[in-house]
């Protein structure tokens, strides 16, 4: 422009090309739908305010500021948490009178925008669910799309984990990615397993990883749930971690994590609050977008997804294993008849909304 300033594009859709950003400098940052970026990415960018520029016209200096602009999403979503409730996405503390008084939020709806046209307006009226609610009432509500839409509804305040409770783990290998390890307990007598704990980090090694995990104090895991690298599984094997690698069947094990958030009976899934990686991730977990009128693809996007992973590996693992734990060839359910365990079962998943020879061939 005439007074020396630039506008620049990026993309912060993968890892390397946020840190190319983190070379340069700003005044004005604008981030589009922001919704797509998780809260530690929001963090690294905000340390690049640190442009100096002079508003010619009289001679002061510009305020810096970071703006984004989204489509609501669910309110375990970061920004929810952020921007409307004010809250830390990461402690769950409030935050603090200073960080209140920079920041600001405006909300508007296609109603108050006099350009929009009315058949356009039409369109969204005739939405329907979360759409509807998302991009005609600007309310924070479940995203149709999201690959777990009702993993909100199992976020619990934490508790003390009793001593007795069996205790799991799940493993996503990474250095530059994060490192991952899931701590979960099971409480046998409502058949429901509590994510109580998580290590999320980068930049150290696995012997590292290993000692924190150690230094926990658990005597004894039922069973770690990895990914393949055999490197890496042996060096926790090394370190007393013994770990079983994970089946990765994305689809089953995609289903397998719905079931054990939806189940009603049966074994179920509860996550602690303060588990915010995990939250964060799931938050904004989504299958590919469709396009030109076709459905979704049925693979979700391969972003910011690793606690998503190591929690995948643990559900299709205990869901395989109470799949297996119906071993007689029929269950009696009145005087006058039996099911067969494949009756059972599907019965049983119908409930759920899932696919039963899509989870049974897995198993």
């Amino acid at each position: 422009f005439y007074n020396g300033s630039v506008i620049m594009g990026a993309g912060l859709d993968d890892k390397d090309r946020v840190e190319k950003i983190m070379g340069s400098e700003y005044c004005t940052i604008f981030i589009n739908e922001a919704t797509q970026i998780s809260y530690d990415t929001f963090q690294k960018i905000k340390t690049r305010l640190s442009g100096q520029a002079v508003n010619p016209s009289n001679g002061k200096s510009i305020k810096r500021k970071i703006i984004l602009d989204c489509n609501p999403r669910s309110e375990a979503h970061w920004i929810y948490q952020y921007f409307i409730i004010g809250k830390d996405p990461k402690t769950k503390e409030k935050l603090s009178e200073k960080a209140m008084e920079n920041k600001g939020r405006t909300n508007w709806v296609p109603y108050d925008n006099p350009f929009l046209p009315k058949d356009y307006i039409a369109i969204l009226e005739n939405l329907t669910g979360a759409e509807k609610q998302r991009l005609l009432e600007g309310r924070w509500v479940n995203k149709e799309g999201l690959v777990y839409p009702n993993f909100e509804s199992i976020v619990v305040e934490p508790f003390h984990i009793p001593e007795d409770w069996e205790r799991f783990g799940a493993v996503d290998f990474g250095y530059t990615n994060p490192f991952v390890f899931l701590f979960i307990a099971f409480d046998k007598s409502n058949e429901t397993y509590y994510l109580y704990d998580e290590h999320y980090l980068t930049g150290k090694t696995v012997r590292e990883h290993a000692v924190y995990i150690k230094n926990r104090g658990i005597a004894k895991f039922t069973k770690i749930l990895a990914d393949h690298d055999a490197e890496d599984r042996a060096t926790l094997l090394e370190e007393g971690l013994h770990t079983f690698p994970a089946n990765k069947d994305i689809s089953a094990g995609i289903q397998a994590l719905n079931l054990m958030i939806d189940a009603k009976n049966g074994i179920r899934l509860r996550v602690f609050n303060t588990c915010v990686e995990t939250i964060d991730e799931i938050s904004t977990y989504s299958w590919q977008e469709p396009s030109e009128g076709k459905n979704y693809k049925e693979e979700p996007i391969k972003f910011h997804d690793h606690a998503c992973d190591a929690l995948r590996y643990f559900a299709i693992d205990r869901v395989g294993a109470s799949f297996n734990k119906v071993k007689v060839s029929s269950v009696k359910v009145s005087k006058s008849g039996v099911m067969t365990k494949e009756q059972f079962l599907r019965k049983r998943f119908d409930k759920l909304g899932l696919d039963y020879n899509e989870v049974a061939k897995n198993f």
